[in-house]
């Protein structure tokens, strides 16, 4: 529930970032309106329109995007940044004058960008960022306005310091959320998956089976007298049998095949591309694995297509199945087709 609570809040994070920099971008467009209206910038005629134009309709596009709730898709996003520094550009060269500080907009871009991508993706966003400047500045000294290139190489060079520590900023924030998406999708006290990031595997592999039309076997994997162990070594030593058995069962599962903590003594397992013999073959595998670490299991296996069509389906089966090895003496495998 930490860990949901986590994910919750960097997501809610991210979402008072973006707007922020929505409402960000507007207000600038509004000064840049007024002040070229007041004469305060050097905006106007053919430049204020062509500006505007540009600018106007790609603010209202990313709010429609944002109250349209694809706001925060990665396509998105990612588009977002680029055409925002060359929106940046347009105005700088509408305006024609390097002095004013509108590249100061390039910095809010690539600082606001640190908390949402990795290195490589701000790295590139950088170069984006100094590569269009420099175009601006050239553009600029076409249209036959003074440019100072000294202070052309300055800007950059502040904005590749910034954006050096910027990147930095975004390597650390992608290890944060590498380490607690590691840690949502994984069992803490035997660090195979969870239950909830398998059963996003388990619906992806059987979609993907049943695409391929090939087949796919689900296993229920229950420790026998698990609650044994626990009252006569204790819970400490239960958590450890644990621990052992998962992992001697992950090194029989084969290449594209997926290991699971169920919940409790249960685990799961989903291996594709197997049919009757190599699901049976697996399992006996697995069984003779876990008997070493000197804990039995019984194993339920179903198959799709053989004997269900369906996730829940599949689940039922594998769980009729398991029933079956436990009344059968357990340290067994039983299919649910008997």
């Amino acid at each position: 529930m930490a860990l949901q609570t986590a994910n919750a809040l960097t997501d809610l994070a991210d979402a008072k970032l973006r707007r922020g920099l929505l409402v960000a971008r507007w207000m600038l467009l509004i000064a840049y309106l007024l002040l070229s209206s007041a004469n305060a910038l050097p905006v106007h005629g053919v430049s204020l329109y062509v500006s505007t134009a540009v600018l106007g309709p790609y603010f209202l596009f990313l709010t429609a995007l944002d109250v349209a709730g694809f706001g925060d898709h990665p396509v998105t996003l990612a588009v977002t940044r680029y055409c925002d520094i060359v929106g940046t550009t347009v105005a700088l060269v509408a305006v024609g004058d390097l002095s004013l500080p509108l590249w100061a907009v390039y910095f809010l871009t690539v600082v606001g960008a640190a908390q949402m991508v990795n290195r490589d993706g701000m790295l590139r966003l950088l170069a984006w960022a100094a590569v269009n400047f420099f175009a601006g500045a050239l553009v600029v000294s076409l249209l036959g306005h003074h440019v100072a290139w000294g202070y052309v190489l300055v800007i950059e060079l502040v904005l590749a310091a910034m954006g050096l520590n910027a990147t930095l900023l975004a390597g650390g924030q992608q290890k944060i959320r590498d380490v607690l998406a590691h840690a949502a999708s994984t069992d803490s006290l035997t660090g195979v998956p969870n239950r909830r990031s398998f059963q996003t595997a388990f619906v992806t592999s059987l979609r993907a089976a049943i695409a391929r039309r090939v087949p796919l076997a689900f296993m229920l994997i229950d420790v026998d007298h698990f609650k044994e162990i626990n009252d006569r070594d204790g819970h400490p030593a239960g958590d450890e049998k644990l621990r052992e058995e998962a992992t001697a069962l992950t090194e029989q599962i084969r290449a594209g095949d997926l290991l699971a903590r169920h919940g409790g003594d249960e685990f799961s397992v989903v291996a594709t591309n197997a049919g009757h013999e190599d699901a049976l073959a697996l399992a006996e595998r697995l069984r003779a694995s876990a008997l070493r670490c000197g804990a039995s299991i019984s194993i339920g296996v179903a198959l799709y297509p053989d004997d269900a069509s369906g996730e829940d389906d599949l689940v039922e089966a594998a769980d009729r199945a398991l029933y079956q090895a436990k009344a059968g003496g357990r340290n067994c495998v039983r299919t649910a087709a008997g």
